[in-house]
Formats: structure tokens, sequence, C-alpha cells
């Protein structure tokens, strides 16, 4: 898994949401939780997600698309 493209879909969570980050996270946070802790969370799925199960996410949430938009603006 590309740390690149795991910094662009966590972020992409971010962007979206509540309801997105707890669907990637497979369980309700709070929502008042600080972020950081939420980036943690998020940093420790990562660690445990297959490369298939990363690649439906970002597929999912558009973040392959996301970085072809960065790479040719």
């Amino acid at each position: 898994m590309n740390s690149i493209t795991a910094e662009v879909l966590k972020q992409t969570l971010f962007d979206k949401g509540l309801e997105s980050i707890q669907d990637f996270l497979g369980y309700e946070i709070d929502p008042k939780e600080n972020k950081d802790v939420i980036d943690r969370r998020m940093d420790e799925a990562l660690d445990q997600i297959s490369e298939a199960e990363f690649d439906e996410f970002c597929r999912k949430y558009g973040v392959y698309e996301e970085e072809w938009k960065e790479i040719w603006m």
C-alpha cells in the first residue's frame, strides 16, 4: 500500500464526514472525538486491512481519481 495514497484516503474520509470514517473503521465513533484520535484509529485500521480491502475503499471513495486530478492539474 502506498503511503501517499493512504494519506489521500484518510483526508478524503475526513472531507466526506463521520459516516465515511465509520464505514472505513467498521464501527461507530463519538462525533466529538478529537481529530488526532480518529487519525490514529484510521492508521491502525490501515495497518490491519489487506491490499484488496485498501483498493476497495480507494475506489469507493474516489481516491484514485483524486490522485490523477492532482497529477494532471
